[in-house]
């Protein structure tokens, strides 16, 4: 996990209070490829801030953030905001760069398939 040594130790304890609802969102799912890939991914985000970000949220709700408008993901200096599309699991996770080009640099959206 990604973070400072305190930062990691609350988020792996938030984390592991919330395995029996991933646990319980699995099993619920077992035949949807899809849903599994995207349970997946929140269950293995390694960033620190993101579980103590979302202490608060249930894995239901981050399941649904991700399905819907997207789920914030603040880690590696960047902002990200992951979307899937539930017919065919395919995540997208989209941020804004600062692109140094020798002139100050600009913006670029950047973005990633799993």
């Amino acid at each position: 996990m990604k973070g400072s040594e305190k930062q990691i130790t609350w988020a792996e304890e938030i984390r592991l209070n919330m395995q029996p609802e991933f646990d319980s969102l699995m099993m619920q799912v077992t035949d949807n490829a899809p849903a599994i890939k995207a349970i997946s991914y929140i269950n293995d985000l390694n960033w620190a801030s993101f579980w103590i970000d979302n202490k608060r949220n249930t894995p239901t709700e981050m399941l649904r953030s991700l399905c819907g408008s997207g789920l914030q993901i603040r880690g590696s200096g960047y902002s990200h905001t992951a979307t899937v599309d539930q017919a065919t699991g395919v995540i997208t996770i989209t941020w804004d760069e600062i692109v140094s080009d020798g002139h100050g640099g600009h913006h670029e959206i950047k973005t990633q398939t799993l």
